[in-house]
């Protein structure tokens, strides 16, 4: 649940988008580092985002997954 600030290529989800910073310099990424400390709502938007972004790769949510793709291969085509 903590901010990040990151740099983003081109296999960057684009689902992380709201979830992270991605400045394009050094320079950047400290000024950036610098506004998530001050801006507390920013800072608490982007903890929220994380946590809940996060909740899909549970342990409980990966074994759903893992359970259906089985039950789908048993399905005749």
């Amino acid at each position: 649940g903590l901010p990040c600030i990151t740099t983003r290529s081109e296999q960057t989800p684009g689902e992380l988008a709201e979830l992270l910073v991605f400045p394009a310099t050094p320079s950047e990424a400290a000024e950036s580092e610098i506004r998530v400390m001050i801006a507390k709502d920013q800072r608490a938007q982007l903890s929220l985002r994380a946590v809940e972004y996060s909740r899909r790769f549970t342990w409980e949510k990966i074994a759903e997954m893992h359970i259906q793709m089985y039950l789908d291969l048993r399905q005749p085509s």
